[in-house]
């Protein structure tokens, strides 16, 4: 009975290792009663290794102790169900290209397009009637686009481009033809 109580103030002097030598798996205190109790760090099950008391030429050994730590139960998933909405929030801006000239384009009330020629050539701009389409102000627009439009109100206007080739800048200048472009907006409900 000596040797057991020894091997427990033996314990309860020592903070427990790992066998790594190098995480603390919780301390071992003695209570009271004279039991001891071992308190595991969080989120590790523990083996207390058996303490050994040699005195003279007979050594004993305590049966080892096991603490083991659970982690909490997984927490449900819970995926909240789609629905369509069956009105569109924002509309596809369209690209509105060279290959459009001569053509008529449909767009919606508020639905915008972007104006995208190419760099070949200067363009000068005309808008046939400029409460259904406008250019949208304050906008960047990428390398070789002339601007960002938006249909505002129900109607047809024209939309007329003319294209002179940068070359016209050079010296000597070119003698390469302008190019003219048109397009008609139609803007329905």
């Amino acid at each position: 009975m000596k040797l057991a109580a020894l091997a427990l103030i033996i314990l309860s002097t020592f903070s427990l290792t790992t066998a790594c030598g190098g995480g603390t798996l919780g301390s071992a205190t003695q209570a009271t009663t004279g039991s001891a109790s071992v308190t595991p760090s969080p989120g590790v099950s523990p083996t207390v290794p058996s303490p050994t008391v040699t005195v003279g030429a007979t050594s004993v050994t305590e049966a080892p102790e096991t603490a083991t730590v659970s982690p909490p139960p997984p927490t449900p998933v819970v995926s909240p169900q789609a629905t369509a909405d069956p009105r569109p929030t924002v509309r596809e801006t369209r690209v509105v290209t060279l290959a459009d000239n001569g053509t008529s384009i449909r767009l919606a009330p508020e639905q915008s397009f972007l104006l995208k020629l190419g760099e070949e050539f200067d363009w000068s701009l005309t808008i046939g009637d400029q409460s259904i389409i406008r250019r949208v102000p304050n906008v960047l627009v990428v390398r070789g686009a002339q601007g960002l439009f938006m249909a505002h109100s129900v109607g047809t206007t024209e939309l007329e481009a003319q294209g002179d080739p940068t070359c016209r800048k050079a010296t000597p200048a070119c003698a390469a033809p302008s190019l003219l472009f048109r397009v008609t907006i139609v803007v329905g409900g």
